[in-house]
């Protein structure tokens, strides 16, 4: 495994070797094609055959893993994957191979990719860009690890925490609204989203609609229900207290999460 990704220990590389086979294995049975190795390859391929929204949506991937760094000590869940469908590059590299991307890492084979600017999942397009809005969900996530970590970083979000989303779909495309997909729900059992003492969920509306679904994903029991400020928080532990798991509402400027909210936040894993 990369430098920059070493485990800490043997178990977190085991599990996280062992998400990604999981993904492969099943993703490969989904689509029904045994693709080349070579990363770019298989981009190829994908671009030669996605013409169209239906053919794109067919082959979208629920075994998607997510971004940043593995070894870190904080998990978060997003609700769902924001990229536009119409969108090609973005699709193929957020989605249809995140999964082997990851592979190609964990094996040493050192990529990075140009297209749409992507580069790694390790960092994808560089983390945080100027021209982002204050309120964008990454920008909240940085002062979140700002306040944790007590810095002032400006583009390090990436480095302190794994990011992944619970929906692998974009909200729109999702079928049901808040129903589960059951493919995804399985991958999210996996114990390698167990391995983070702080894990950071931001699907409030799914779990409200599917009782006891974070219990079941994380294997923690509830603690509390709360605010913090305007925020409603929803907080659980292991039984062993090894694993601390709050539960709120999705970060962005649209859920009106104030400077004050986020610090409140972050000092809750910094207990």
């Amino acid at each position: 495994m990369e430098k920059q990704i070493k485990m800490k220990n043997i178990n977190n590389e085991r599990n996280f070797i062992d998400l990604i086979s999981y993904g492969l294995d099943n993703y490969k049975t989904l689509i029904g094609l045994d693709l080349p190795d070579n990363l770019m390859e298989r981009i190829n391929y994908w671009k030669s055959k996605l013409h169209n929204e239906d053919e794109t949506k067919a082959v979208l991937n629920p075994y998607f893993i997510g971004y940043g760094n593995p070894n870190s000590e904080l998990l978060i869940f997003g609700k769902e994957k924001g990229f536009d469908i119409l969108n090609t590059d973005q699709v193929i590299l957020e989605s249809i191979e995140n999964t082997h991307y990851w592979n190609e890492i964990v094996n040493n084979r050192k990529v990075h990719i140009d297209l749409h600017n992507f580069g790694s999942p390790l960092k994808p397009y560089g983390g945080i860009h100027d021209n982002m809005r204050g309120g964008e969900t990454w920008n909240l996530y940085q002062k979140l690890v700002n306040h944790i970590h007590q810095t002032q970083e400006r583009n390090s979000f990436l480095t302190h925490t794994f990011l992944t989303e619970f929906n692998y779909m974009p909200s729109k495309y999702s079928p049901g609204g808040v129903k589960i997909d059951d493919r995804r729900k399985e991958l999210l059992k996996q114990p390698f989203f167990k391995s983070f003492p702080n894990i950071l969920l931001t699907y409030r509306s799914y779990d409200k609609h599917n009782a006891g679904l974070t219990e079941e994903l994380f294997d923690v029991k509830f603690v509390e229900r709360s605010k913090i400020g305007r925020q409603e928080y929803l907080l659980y532990i292991s039984n062993d207290t090894s694993r601390k798991v709050v539960l709120t509402n999705q970060l962005s400027g649209s859920a009106g999460w104030s400077d004050q909210e986020i610090l409140l936040l972050a000092n809750m894993f910094k207990a």
